[in-house]
């Protein structure tokens, strides 16, 4: 349930779209171990070329959670933080 409000926050599902909201909805998830939300605060943090993630770029958090995603056995975050340290 956390996970699916962190969504609807980042969606504006429900209401306007809420980065940090949807951010508070994924720790919480993530810190009970969430794989998903785990990947989603990676993909939330993840820079963008076009500035598009609303304020909340942060190259160093991206890699840290998509690290956390990676070691829980998420293929794709370890890819993704790959990445994120070659830059």
């Amino acid at each position: 349930a956390m996970h699916r409000l962190g969504v609807m926050s980042a969606r504006g599902e429900g209401g306007p779209v809420d980065p940090a909201g949807s951010i508070a909805w994924f720790e919480k998830a993530a810190s009970f171990g969430l794989l998903d939300s785990q990947y989603n605060l990676g993909a939330t943090y993840h820079p963008t070329t076009d500035g598009s993630a609303g304020g909340v770029q942060n190259a160093g958090l991206a890699y840290y959670w998509y690290s956390v995603a990676a070691k829980n056995g998420d293929a794709q975050a370890a890819e993704m933080a790959a990445g994120l340290a070659a830059t």
